[in-house]
């Protein structure tokens, strides 16, 4: 009969032998998604305007829902976020004003590469795209809250601009938007510069030597040459006749002398 070790009522030789371990083995770390370049500009405006305190509780409140409304606009991020008040507080990003230029070098550069406005489409955009979609740095950018906090950023402030960034790592079409920008209008930009492309490369006379070495010229046409009284309508002209003839006698003897007029008109001597 065997005996197995047994200690009160566990019988540890049922799980084997021991073995020492000298260190704990490490502990499974979490995943870490990489943020994009957008998504840690739009953290670094905060980050750089706020203390840890207000970066903490604005993130718990954009992680708890307490952001209650949010909107993309022309040059801003509008939101309400609800916080110690009945009423939520409204806040505004506004980020620098691009114009027509600084918008076409975007619109350039995806249009200009195969591949690039499909990626822009997944949120693969150049450092330089997303400081011209957003600004040259964060400090640029200014933020407004009607709550009682007078710092430059609160931490609804904070809220609104850790949803932005959540919501553009979701839709990256937001970014665009920012700047009145959308993948349609790009996508039939892109359209158009392939046909002009297509049609310039099928016709030699668009390219610019040819322009300006000339090429061939169609034959000129050869119309048929009559005199203007004799290949005019000539029931129209007898109708404009009867609304300032009488009788059908004055409508014959006013297009007589019509016919009379042009006649010497084009008399020889006076060409």
């Amino acid at each position: 009969m065997n005996v197995r070790a047994r200690k009160d009522n566990v019988i540890y030789a049922n799980f084997g032998n021991t073995t020492r371990v000298d260190t704990p083995p490490p502990a499974r770390k979490r995943r870490e998604v990489a943020e994009s370049h957008q998504q840690a500009f739009i953290r670094d405006i905060f980050h750089d305007a706020a203390d840890e305190g207000r970066i903490s509780r604005g993130k718990a409140y954009a992680r708890n829902g307490n952001v209650v409304a949010f909107d993309v606009q022309r040059d801003r991020v509008i939101g309400a976020v609800a916080g110690s008040q009945l009423e939520p507080f409204h806040v505004e990003v506004v980020f620098p004003h691009r114009d027509s230029s600084d918008i076409g070098t975007v619109t350039s550069a995806l249009l200009g590469a195969p591949g690039r406005l499909e990626g822009a489409r997944h949120g693969r955009l150049t450092p330089d795209m997303v400081t011209t979609l957003l600004a040259d740095a964060p400090s640029d950018v200014r933020m407004m809250c009607d709550c009682p906090d007078r710092s430059l950023c609160c931490k609804h402030a904070v809220a609104v601009l850790d949803t932005f960034a959540d919501k553009v790592a979701a839709n990256p079409a937001l970014l665009f938007e920012l700047r009145g920008l959308n993948f349609a209008q790009l996508e039939q930009s892109m359209q158009e510069e392939a046909r002009t492309k297509s049609e310039a490369a099928a016709s030699p006379t668009a390219t610019a030597t040819a322009f300006w070495d000339g090429g061939s010229l169609p034959a000129l046409p050869n119309p048929k040459i009559a005199p203007a009284i004799d290949d005019a309508d000539g029931d129209a002209l007898h109708k404009a006749m009867r609304t300032v003839s009488y009788t059908s006698a004055d409508e014959l003897r006013a297009i007589s002398d019509l016919e009379d007029l042009y006649d010497f008109l084009v008399r020889p001597e006076w060409n």
